[in-house]
C-alpha cells in the first residue's frame, strides 16, 4: 500500500508539473510577443490577450482543484447550502459545455423530468460536480459520438445520469477511477490533459450531500 501510494504521488507530480508548465509556457511567449513591441495588427493582439487569459483560466482550474482536493482531505469543506433549482443548474452546466461538445461534433442531449422538486445543496460545488462528469464524458468521445445527461426524480431523491457512447473503461480501473491522482494506464487517455482530480472532487462533494455516485462501463461502447 505504502509503494502504491508513492507511485501514486509521483503520477500525481507528473502530470500536475506537466499541467503547469503547459499554460505558463504559453503564456510566457505571448507576453514576451507581446512586450517586444513586434506585432502591430490589432486581431492579432487581441488573439494573443485571448491565449494569455485562456491559459490564466485554465491555472486558475487546477489550483481550485488542488485546493479542493486539500480541504476534503483535512475535513474543512463547508457547503454553502439553500435551495438548489436542479434543472436550472443542469441547463447551465450543459450550456457551458456545449462548445466543447461542438468542437467535437458531439451530440449533448438534457432530459428532464416535468418537474423536480429544489435540492438542498452548495450550487457551485454541485455544478463542478456535473461540469467534470459532463467534461469527461466529452474528452473521452470519439468524434461523432453521444453524450446524454438525464434526471430522474424517485420517492424524494433525484438521480442524474451522465452516459456516453466513448471508449469504456477496464473492469480493472473502474474500482479505482474515483481515486484521487489515478489515471487509466491508456494511451487514449494519456493524450487528454488531466490530473486525476476531477472524479475524486466529483465523489466527495456527493458524499458531502449525503448521495452516492456509481460507474457503469463497458469498453468500447461508453460509460455512465
Amino acid at each position: 500500500q505504502a509503494k502504491e501510494s508513492e507511485r501514486a504521488r509521483d503520477r500525481f507530480l507528473y502530470h500536475v508539473t506537466h499541467e503547469f508548465r503547459t499554460p505558463l509556457t504559453n503564456i510566457r511567449a505571448y507576453a514576451e510577443t507581446l512586450s517586444q513591441g513586434i506585432v502591430q495588427d490589432e486581431k492579432t493582439i487581441r488573439e494573443c490577450y485571448n491565449v494569455i487569459m485562456g491559459e490564466t483560466s485554465r491555472l486558475s482550474r487546477l489550483v481550485e482543484d488542488l485546493l479542493s482536493v486539500s480541504q476534503f482531505e483535512v475535513g474543512s469543506v463547508k457547503l454553502n447550502k439553500r435551495e438548489v433549482n436542479m434543472a436550472e443548474l443542469l441547463r447551465k452546466v450543459v450550456q457551458d459545455n456545449q462548445g466543447s461538445a461542438d468542437a467535437g461534433n458531439i451530440d449533448l442531449t438534457l432530459r428532464l423530468p416535468a418537474k423536480i422538486p429544489p435540492v438542498p445543496g452548495d450550487r457551485d460545488r454541485l455544478a463542478v460536480v456535473f461540469s467534470n462528469l459532463i467534461g469527461n464524458a466529452i474528452k473521452y468521445t470519439p468524434k461523432g459520438g453521444r453524450i446524454e445527461i438525464r434526471c430522474a426524480v424517485e420517492h424524494q431523491q433525484i438521480e442524474v445520469a451522465v452516459s456516453d457512447n466513448g471508449i469504456g473503461i477496464e473492469p480493472k480501473d473502474q474500482e479505482k477511477i474515483f481515486e484521487k491522482f489515478y489515471r487509466v494506464n491508456d494511451e487514449r487517455v494519456a493524450k487528454v490533459p488531466g490530473t486525476g482530480l476531477g472524479l475524486a472532487i466529483a465523489r466527495e462533494t456527493v458524499r458531502a450531500h449525503g448521495g452516492s455516485i456509481v460507474l457503469t462501463s463497458t469498453v468500447g461502447q461508453g460509460s455512465t
